[in-house]
């Protein structure tokens, strides 16, 4: 599938989504949001002010 990309303006901050693959972004200012499926019946919601996610899964048990 393409890469998406949505534009929102609010109170002159735009905030784009875009998606690759099964993972939703959103960007708005300097924070990133990243929505995705994990496991069966989850969602896995990650946030950061870095350039990057961090490669490491945190506490998260692996996807079932």
């Amino acid at each position: 599938m393409g890469k998406m990309v949505f534009n929102r303006w609010e109170e002159s901050e735009m905030s784009i989504f875009w998606i690759e693959g099964k993972r939703l972004f959103v960007q708005s200012g300097m924070e990133k949001m990243v929505i995705e499926p994990w496991g069966d019946n989850a969602l896995r919601v990650r946030c950061t002010r870095e350039a990057d996610f961090p490669a490491h899964n945190g506490a998260l048990l692996p996807a079932a």
